[in-house]
């Protein structure tokens, strides 16, 4: 999951299910978010990381000279990662968190 850094690795549990999917009290809280769909995840794990340092991962293990140009590539859906960046990735991140 990438916001301002790399904070959670997640696998997508379900299609996309529409608003009337959700309990009550979630579709109250969620209604303007939920409006287009959504998807239930199961969380795989959490880095503690802070966003310099994750991005710092990715900068390196992408070969991407500054954060100008990672936001560049992010923004124009340019992201995919081979499976040997993935895991480079994975692995950094757990080092860099102590879990590793």
């Amino acid at each position: 999951m990438l916001k301002v850094g790399l904070c959670a690795e997640f696998q997508i549990a379900s299609l996309v299910l529409g608003p009337s999917d959700l309990d009550p009290f979630l579709k109250d809280e969620l209604r303007t978010e939920t409006r287009f769909g959504f998807v239930r995840i199961k969380e795989v794990r959490r880095w503690g990381l802070s966003s310099a340092a994750s991005q710092t991962v990715l900068l390196n293990v992408l070969q991407i000279p500054d954060q100008a140009e990672l936001s560049r590539r992010l923004t124009l859906g340019m992201h995919r990662l081979t499976q040997a960046e993935y895991e480079t990735i994975v692995k950094e991140m757990q080092q860099q968190a102590g879990t590793g």
